[in-house]
């Protein structure tokens, strides 16, 4: 029985070590094949992945030093990147692959990631660096017998992202650098500068009018011939930025003294001198340039900016084509301005304006041929205020649109009164700005007032200047032959100081010439004024059209046109523009005739 009890447990301990054993086989064998399916796995990922893998070995000096590192395998994409075959490279030492700058970035690199057991970023590489990529993400990860890297290419996430920077931070119409690149690079800039920085803002003067006249392509184009010359007046490390519209910065950082902000100003309007070559023929321009000061002005770019432009101001109210610098009393006129539109826009809202009216004279009747409407500000406390103190401001600003409506309403109503009054109206001449004329609905308005207070079209004129008519011919011919299809005098103003084109006052068709006021003052001094202004009523003529002279202030100018067959005159000499109660009187008077009573040093038609 012992034996058997014996034998008995000599069986159980054989057949435990046997399990033991049998277990330890299968979990052997297990792992060896999910070894094997895993590295199946992980060869089937890298050969599909799009990014390059490396399993790299230490290469150790004798000193125990890395001195290189083996490629024991890749994928094929990895090769690819080094633009070659994986049987290539796997077995090779990387330092076959590298020049000995690139090659010593990559030594530095893997011994941080063993340091560290990972490491990971993102760079553009070298120029000598041997992976074909221009950007990439990097990762790489110590293991027990050296190092796995993965290379994935990001070039063209960085060129689109690189791209969208450009979008955001360049002006789309010059390609210049724009205000979100000022605002975001300025700061930089002024650590970088040395002692004295300048912002030059610059503001085109009168840009609106070629918009208007000329069309936004032609606009645009002249935007960007100002822009090269622009750049053409500073230095590598200074900057041109457009800002918006007609707006423009100059950032100059490498400046000793204020002298060279001048320097620089001047060159601006210097170069703008010559004139521009645009579609529709040559164009020149002229600046206003405000000039803030870094760090006696502000020491940041909103400061700056905010200086640099009421000094702008400050030039445009000069009489532009200036250059001025900042300082704290610009502030104050400034405000002053921006209370000024605050006014008008009021002023335009409860109705503050009256019109007055310049005379015109028959030359050969001398009897009352027509006036002109001319506009004034009856401020509350200032008085009456002439229309050089707010029209340019009007014009800026966008309020002529609606004080161009109310002059028009103005106008025919006063002529209505007069007609129910009895007098014998004569026509009423209404000046009209290139924004009215643009606004697409000129003819409208001046039909809905026609209508609305029953007048004759045929007493109303209205006074063009040459630059307003160059927008769309199309738009423009159509625009003008609605008016003078119901009777309406066109009339082309100021002559000779615009955009002078004879095809183009034969196109239009227009009706009455204004000779501008600069021409007469040497109508008595040379022989050439004389000479030129008789060219000018024997070329309106030709074409069949009146000519009207205006600014005449002397006798003796009136003798000399009367001479050359001017047709009618305006000015001082004959009467100051007059409120309606006056001019009234002198409507009745009209039959009377005016050309024997002129005395020679008086105005006649003074009332």
């Amino acid at each position: 029985m012992n034996w058997i009890i014996a034998g008995f447990a000599v069986l159980l301990v054989l057949a435990s070590g046997f399990a033991a054993g049998y277990r330890k086989w299968k979990w052997r064998a297990r792992g060896q094949r999910e070894a094997r399916i895993a590295h199946q796995s992980y060869r089937l990922a890298t050969e599909m992945a799009n990014e390059g893998f490396y399993v790299l070995s230490p290469v150790v000096s004798t000193a125990g030093a890395v001195t290189d590192w083996t490629v024991t395998d890749c994928n094929e994409q990895g090769a690819a990147y080094l633009g070659l075959q994986k049987h290539e490279v796997i077995g090779s030492n990387f330092s076959r692959f590298c020049s000995a700058a690139s090659f010593a970035n990559l030594l530095h690199i893997c011994a941080r990631a063993v340091e560290d057991g990972y490491y990971e970023d993102q760079h553009e590489e070298e120029a000598d660096s041997p992976f074909r990529i221009r950007w990439v993400h990097r990762q790489l990860i110590a293991t027990k017998s050296g190092l796995a890297i993965a290379l994935r290419d990001i070039s063209g996430e960085k060129y689109h992202a690189l791209e969208m920077s450009r979008l955001v931070n360049e002006d789309a119409i010059t390609t210049l650098p724009n205000r979100k690149w000022l605002t975001d690079a300025f700061p930089k800039m002024l650590e970088d500068a040395r002692q004295k920085a300048a912002l030059l803002f610059i503001d085109l003067d009168d840009f609106k009018n070629v918009n208007e006249a000329l069309g936004h392509p032609v606009g645009d184009l002249l935007l960007r011939a100002t822009a090269m010359r622009f750049k053409s007046v500073i230095g590598s490390q200074d900057q041109v930025v457009r800002l918006g519209g007609d707006e423009f910065a100059i950032v100059l950082t490498a400046m000793n003294n204020n002298g060279e902000a001048v320097r620089v100003a001047e060159l601006v309007n210097e170069i703008l001198r010559f004139p521009l070559e645009l579609v529709k023929g040559k164009k020149t321009i002229t600046a206003s340039i405000g000039i803030s000061i870094f760090p006696d002005d502000g020491k940041d770019t909103d400061t700056l900016l905010k200086c640099a432009e009421i000094a702008m101001y400050a030039a445009k109210d000069s009489g532009k084509a200036q250059h001025r610098f900042y300082n704290s009393s610009l502030y104050e006129r400034l405000k002053g301005r921006l209370m000024l539109e605050h006014q008008l826009a009021d002023a335009i809202e409860k109705d503050q304006f009256i019109l007055h009216y310049e005379p015109r004279m028959d030359v050969a009747s001398g009897k009352l041929s027509g006036m002109e409407a001319l506009v004034r500000w009856q401020h509350p406390e200032r008085g009456l205020v002439m229309p050089l103190e707010f029209i340019p401001l009007a014009e800026s600003t966008g309020l002529i649109l609606r004080l161009g409506d109310l002059i028009i309403d103005k106008a025919c109503s006063q002529l209505a009164l007069w007609r129910k009054a009895g007098l014998p109206v004569v026509p009423v001449s209404i000046n009209i700005s290139a924004h009215q004329f643009n606004s697409g609905n000129l003819s409208q308005t001046f039909f809905a007032a026609f209508d609305k207070y029953k007048i004759n079209p045929q007493t109303v004129e209205i006074e063009l200047t040459e630059s307003t008519m160059l927008g769309d011919q199309s738009s423009t011919e159509k625009e003008l032959a609605a008016l003078r299809t119901i009777g309406v005098k066109l009339l082309i103003d100021d002559f000779g100081t615009g955009y002078s084109s004879l095809a183009q006052l034969q196109r239009l068709k227009m009706d009455i010439l204004k000779v501008d006021r600069a021409f007469l003052s040497q109508l008595e001094k040379t022989a050439e004024g004389k000479i030129f202004v008789s060219a000018i009523i024997s070329m309106a003529h030709a074409l069949g059209m009146r000519v009207i002279a205006e600014g005449v202030e002397t006798r003796a100018q009136l003798d000399i046109l009367r001479s050359l067959s001017c047709d009618e005159v305006q000015g001082y000499y004959l009467s100051k523009p007059l409120p309606p109660e006056a001019m009234a009187r002198l409507l009745a008077d009209r039959e009377s005739g005016l050309r024997n009573a002129l005395p020679s040093d008086a105005a006649a038609l003074q009332v």
